[in-house]
């Protein structure tokens, strides 16, 4: 799977601008291109074991059932289920006020909350930095890892109950699998 991989034997996500590739990928800017760890509790509810089920199926994405659109975009159809179907099953829904984009809003105010650096903050949500010093300073994987990744933290938050089962899905990947 091209977009997870790791970097100096961290588990990482790369969000890259790639529209001609074999799997495009397009980012809104420059500064949206990043390379940034996965989250220890990700790993601990199983998100490596589901996409070695994705990859064994013989997918090349997180997502490998959703639909590319007209410009070969496809993160449309994961807000679109997010906002349409998921936040009502959940009893959140607030169309145009609490939508998939506000998760990104969490982490940035979690991150702000627990006194992260807002340079690397920027960085990590894929903003451009501001600031003195942001036109000269980069974080790497590792970075993010020991700096960032233990400020981005909800007290109380129990994901136990959405463990990944390895092979627990493999009958419906194959049958719903996107080119």
């Amino acid at each position: 799977m091209q977009d997870l991989e790791p970097v100096d034997g961290i588990p990482c996500l790369r969000v890259v601008h790639d529209p001609r590739g074999k799997n495009p990928t397009r980012t809104k800017n420059a500064d949206s291109a990043r390379t940034i760890p996965i989250h220890p509790e990700l790993l601990r509810i199983g998100l490596l074991d589901s996409i070695e089920d994705v990859r064994r199926a013989g997918g090349t994405r997180l997502f490998p059932h959703l639909p590319m659109d007209s410009i070969g975009k496809r993160e449309k159809y994961i807000s679109r289920d997010f906002n349409e179907k998921h936040l009502p099953e959940v009893g959140v829904h607030q169309p145009q006020r609490k939508v998939f984009h506000s998760l990104r809003d969490t982490v940035e105010t979690a991150l702000h909350a627990n006194d992260a650096n807002p340079v690397q903050i920027d960085e990590w949500i894929g903003h451009k930095a501001e600031g003195m010093g942001a036109s000269h300073y980069k974080a790497y994987p590792a970075q993010f890892a020991e700096l960032v990744l233990p400020r981005l933290r909800y007290s109380g938050l129990d994901l136990s109950a959405v463990r990944y089962s390895p092979e627990r899905w493999n009958d419906w990947l194959s049958k719903n699998l996107r080119p």
